[in-house]
């Protein structure tokens, strides 16, 4: 049998805890392991202006000038909470630009929100379900097994930070829209992923290492934000990558975005990928109508599939679509809800396929 997985943002959402800031009251969400949903970003992005405005930073390391670039962030944060409160989404008033045209404005967006994923992601730990789906289906080759296939949605860089824990030394094989070299893939990732040709999984890594909050003792109480020495490390990030120029673009862009449409080359990989699926495992997805002309390609690509488990704690919405979808295509598939996202979830009739391993040895 062969197994595909269908990721969304829910298989990447944040387990929110309420911090107190003593100082003065005030709560806000934060996180431990994973990512804000949609509607937890505009309270996020208010946190992250308002740690960043905390400091009065003076001087200069080479051409980075510490106030300047503070400003200019200040002023692009502000800018994506603006859009949040003016728009559904931020998913929505991009494709606004596409509409309008709007690309220099589109890739400003993009680079901005990129920067914006790769704080959150740098703040919060991976999302512990990652951690444990790799340890339940690696096998001693340390490789995604060959029926097993993802493909992903999200832009954030979890598989890989994951994965990187069990194989310092390797990379699960992906490809994007935009970047198809891979010749035998295993993740597809449709947005790509929120990271910069100079600053990619190794910057990263490295990066995510380091400590940007803290708790300090004043008179008052005990308040919780971030460091000077954390505020200085992404703004060097920032500077180095969101140089308020196009030229500099992230790896990230959205579906219906012209700019940077989907390779012919990646949708053949996705599909001959696909074709062999039988069971389809469907994570924190909600089929969103902006992408539904690239979920038609994925489930008529996938011409042998026989079951979907749809991994959700509330799956009727899914469930009617793929229903609905199903029945104009006169195919028959069970569909499965299942409510519990403790973990990522592994179908019972998978089985791991065996893989012969020479570890050597003294004859």
């Amino acid at each position: 049998m062969k197994l595909t997985y269908l990721i969304g943002a829910g298989a990447s959402a944040g387990t929110p805890i309420n911090k107190i800031n003593k100082m003065n009251g005030e709560s806000y969400v934060d996180y431990y392991g994973g990512l804000p949903i949609v509607n937890e970003i505009p309270g996020r992005l208010q946190k992250l202006l308002k740690d960043v405005k905390q400091f009065s930073l003076e001087g200069c390391e080479g051409d980075l000038d510490y106030r300047a670039e503070q400003q200019k962030l200040i002023e692009d944060l502000q800018e994506l909470i603006n859009v949040c409160s003016h728009h559904a989404t931020i998913d929505t008033y991009a494709k606004k630009l596409v509409l309008t045209k709007d690309i220099f404005t589109l890739l400003h967006l993009e680079n901005i929100l990129s920067f914006y994923f790769i704080c959150e992601e740098l703040f919060n730990d991976i999302d512990q379900r990652y951690d444990t789906f790799l340890a339940n289906i690696l096998g001693d080759d340390m490789l995604l097994p060959e029926n097993i296939n993802i493909v992903s949605w999200n832009y954030d860089n979890f598989f890989d930070m994951a994965y990187q824990e069990y194989n310092p030394e390797g990379r699960i094989r992906t490809i994007t829209k935009n970047d198809v070299r891979e010749g035998n893939p295993k993740l597809f990732k449709i947005n790509g992923t929120a990271t910069f040709e100079n600053y990619h999984l190794s910057n990263f890594i490295e990066d995510s290492k380091l400590a940007y909050y803290d708790t300090k003792k004043t008179d008052l109480g005990y308040t919780y934000g971030m460091t000077e020495e954390g505020l200085k490390r992404l703004l060097k990030i920032y500077y180095h990558v969101c140089a308020h120029t196009p030229k500099k673009h992230s790896n990230l862009s959205f579906a219906f975005d012209s700019e940077h449409s989907i390779e012919k080359t990646f949708i053949d990989k996705l599909k001959k990928a696909l074709a062999s699926t039988t069971i389809l495992v469907i994570i924190g997805y909600s089929f969103p109508f902006f992408n539904r002309k690239m979920d038609q390609i994925i489930l008529d690509a996938c011409t042998s599939l026989k079951k979907i488990y749809i991994q959700d704690i509330n799956s009727t919405k899914v469930k009617e679509i793929l229903v609905t979808y199903f029945e104009e295509k006169h195919r028959r598939v069970a569909i499965v809800p299942i409510t519990d996202v403790g973990s990522f979830y592994i179908p019972t009739e998978y089985t791991i396929p065996h893989v012969s391993v020479d570890v050597g040895g003294v004859m």
